[in-house]
């Protein structure tokens, strides 16, 4: 079991990077996994694909395969054997939260108090309130974590624990209307950490985790178990260093450092040996000076003038 970083600036080749260490090590005898969030797995099934053009390779496909963690969910489930409740879709969640709402509005203090166009303030009342459980599922804050917060607020901010016992009561009316009868989606990367100890997919495989800028609580908690089966996990992560060295309004990756930082926190929990990092530093993306010095100074803060002259921009 290990773990590699692949670092380096945008545009500098570590999606490429991470298919070239595919295509020269195809045929070791251990399956490929390419974990990407869900818009980039139809680009990387194609680089996939192009990195294994060659005859010989190509009889070798199926030993990698693209995933997303959704799809891992699915695939895993599938095979351990999952509950035969009905996944619940948004539309379905906000068709519910509305109901919870409505139900509901004479007890809460805070959500959908307006007496004006109150048919087109609740649903977008329920819009908020399901983006906002879908966010407390991702990052594993619980009801129970909510109670203890609203206990430790208390009559110190009114105006907080208003919100906080309104977002409790939706909540935990959501949890009782699905429990016995639906899955929410969000629910399906929690299910997945407990089911991964059941099935043997991932052992002695080789990971690489590409074009995330950063994971939830729940994601985190999966690469935890994969460092733990498979042979090695490699994940790229966009960073000019590994090291945090400034403040953060004044570091532009400040937030992918601390992901290395939680990666790493993790390798060590988990007792998986790290192995020397690769930082890819020549920028490959940007073909003129112009959008190269673009990229290291956007954002960038002390920022340097450009003081050539302008040709590829207008």
């Amino acid at each position: 079991m290990s773990l590699q970083i692949i670092y380096g600036r945008s545009g500098c080749g570590k999606t490429q990077y991470i298919f070239n260490e595919i295509s020269k090590n195809i045929d070791n005898g251990r399956k490929k996994y390419i974990i990407t969030p869900e818009q980039f797995s139809f680009s990387a099934e194609k680089e996939l694909l192009r990195s294994l053009e060659d005859e010989e390779q190509n009889s070798a496909v199926i030993n990698a395969e693209v995933l997303t963690f959704a799809r891992m969910a699915h695939r895993v489930s599938s095979e351990v054997g999952g509950s035969n409740k009905t996944v619940l879709s948004n539309c379905g969640k906000s068709m519910l939260i509305y109901s919870i709402l409505s139900n509901k509005k004479n007890n809460l203090k805070f959500l959908g108090k307006s007496d004006e166009n109150i048919d087109l303030t609740m649903s977008a009342i329920a819009d908020m309130v399901m983006t906002q459980i879908t966010e407390l599922k991702k990052h594993g804050v619980t009801l129970e974590n909510l109670k203890t917060l609203m206990e430790q607020v208390g009559e110190n901010d009114l105006y907080l624990e208003n919100k906080l016992q309104d977002i409790y009561t939706v909540y935990s009316k959501f949890q009782e209307k699905i429990v016995n009868n639906y899955v929410d989606e969000n629910d399906a990367l929690t299910i997945l950490e407990n089911q991964l100890d059941a099935t043997d997919m991932f052992k002695n495989t080789e990971i690489y985790i590409d074009e995330f800028v950063g994971f939830t609580k729940q994601e985190y908690a999966i690469i935890a178990k994969l460092l733990k089966q498979a042979s090695k996990v490699t994940i790229t992560v966009t960073s000019n260093s590994m090291e945090k060295t400034d403040e953060a309004s004044n570091d532009i990756f400040f937030s992918n450092k601390e992901t290395i930082e939680k990666i790493l926190r993790i390798a060590k929990e988990t007792k998986t040996a790290v192995e020397e990092p690769v930082f890819l530093e020549k920028i490959y993306r940007f073909k003129s000076k112009e959008l190269n010095h673009i990229e290291r100074n956007l954002y960038n803060f002390p920022y340097k003038k450009y003081d050539g002259s302008v040709e590829n921009l207008s």
